[in-house]
């Protein structure tokens, strides 16, 4: 089989299994969309289902890699502080005692608020976590994207998205 079709079905099985076998999600009470229209299936939540597809995805492709490298345990985990934080996709490269943090955005226009707390999030809670629990490994974080819509030359891009590139496959490990 080839890896693009290992990719394909893996894809389709993470799409069966995380968004169509699963409930809908419906509109609650108290939302403007459930005010206009009643409970309906809600676009976020379909949003949010595919964003863990994109994440299962790009853990798979970590696994599928030749090189030295290790799938770190990705998703909400309880920090030394007891908050509850998310790290969106980790691996180490054990050759390099290298650990990569990579917060993933199926969109990476941003709004003005949640550019600056994400960052916040990263360089001021996920990295002294991370610190912590391996000491001496350089850390490597950014924000990683399979795909933003506006293209990179238009007017409609915005200076995040001309400065971040798209997250390429296999992610070079």
């Amino acid at each position: 089989m080839t890896f693009q079709q290992q990719l394909f079905d893996a894809a389709r099985d993470y799409t069966n299994n995380l968004v169509l076998n699963g409930e809908a999600t419906a509109t609650k009470p108290g939302s403007v969309k459930h005010w206009l229209k009643g409970s309906e299936p809600s676009d976020q939540a379909y949003s949010i289902k595919f964003g863990k597809v994109g994440e299962a995805l790009a853990q798979w492709f970590i696994e599928q890699s030749p090189n030295s490298v290790e799938l770190l345990s990705c998703g909400v985990k309880k920090m030394s502080s007891g908050k509850k934080k998310d790290f969106d996709l980790l691996w180490r490269d054990t050759s390099t005692n290298t650990i990569y943090l990579r917060e993933l955005k199926g969109n990476i226009e941003l709004d003005s608020e949640k550019l600056p707390a994400t960052f916040s999030k990263m360089r001021g809670e996920l990295q002294p976590e991370l610190e912590k629990l391996y000491p001496g490994a350089l850390l490597t974080l950014a924000f990683s994207t399979g795909a933003f819509s506006p293209e990179i030359n238009s007017p409609r891009a915005s200076p995040i998205s001309k400065n971040v590139k798209a997250l390429a496959f296999p992610l070079n490990i």
